[in-house]
């Protein structure tokens, strides 16, 4: 048993007893996230489709709102396109990166009205993902 394995049966187990702590969700998105990065492009998609279905898409029924679930999602999607476009799945790839760019839209129409939860995610987005919200909040009046 691999140790993704090992944090995801830990991680199911906890969400049977906790299943409206979003925490736990976002927890196996992510994990399953870092490794997809890691591994075959196939594989990869298999363990993204874990983080949407199970990770994220659960936290994001339980808290529509939570900044972390909705920012974790759009990652997922973009590194699923990328992973799709190099197997060759180029409308796979282009579904994906449209499902990112509305989930990232989500998030800055969140900000901008106000009714954010999961606060962490502002104190850890990379520098990408806080120039793209800075950008569509405080857009340049140029």
């Amino acid at each position: 048993m691999t140790a993704l394995e090992q944090a995801l049966e830990k991680l199911r187990g906890a969400a049977k007893i906790h299943p409206t702590d979003v925490s736990i969700f976002i927890a196996i998105g992510e994990a399953c996230c870092a490794v997809a990065e890691k591994v075959p492009p196939l594989q990869a998609l298999e363990l993204l489709n874990i983080a949407l279905e199970e990770g994220f898409g659960i936290a994001l029924r339980v808290n529509a709102t939570c900044l972390d679930a909705i920012i974790g999602k759009a990652e997922a999607h973009f590194v699923a396109g990328k992973s799709s476009q190099n197997i060759g799945k180029f409308t796979v790839a282009e579904e994906h990166l449209v499902h990112c760019m509305s989930t990232y839209t989500k998030a800055v129409e969140i900000l901008k009205a106000g009714m954010f939860s999961c606060l962490p995610i502002l104190q850890n987005l990379n520098l990408t993902d806080t120039v793209f919200l800075q950008l569509c909040i405080f857009p340049l009046n140029c």
